[in-house]
């Protein structure tokens, strides 16, 4: 096998990180409770949970669900267009 076709086999493999994992990642890495980002954003620990567990596909609105992943991105100090386009990959461009 080529350099070029171990590269591709490997870019297959390879899953993209959704939204919410980024999330809980950063998360975990600063030490922050998911009861901590909930208060923070005065959400209910349930939502953090369907945040980080990717679950999108609640009764909540599509844009409460981009709010609150632009607010929780602000908390953790990432980029809020990666995690953005990390939901809209997996979800399909939301109006």
């Amino acid at each position: 096998m080529t350099a070029e076709q171990q590269l591709q086999a490997s870019d297959e493999n390879v899953e993209k990180v959704q939204a919410g994992t980024l999330l809980k990642n950063k998360r975990e890495s600063l030490g922050l409770s998911q009861k901590q980002i909930a208060d923070r954003l005065r959400l209910r620990v349930s939502i953090i949970e369907n945040i980080e567990s990717n679950n999108f596909t609640s009764d909540q609105v599509a844009t409460f669900t981009r709010g609150y992943l632009r607010s929780y991105a602000k908390i953790v100090g990432i980029d809020e267009a990666v995690v953005l386009a990390a939901l809209d990959e997996r979800m399909g461009t939301q109006p």
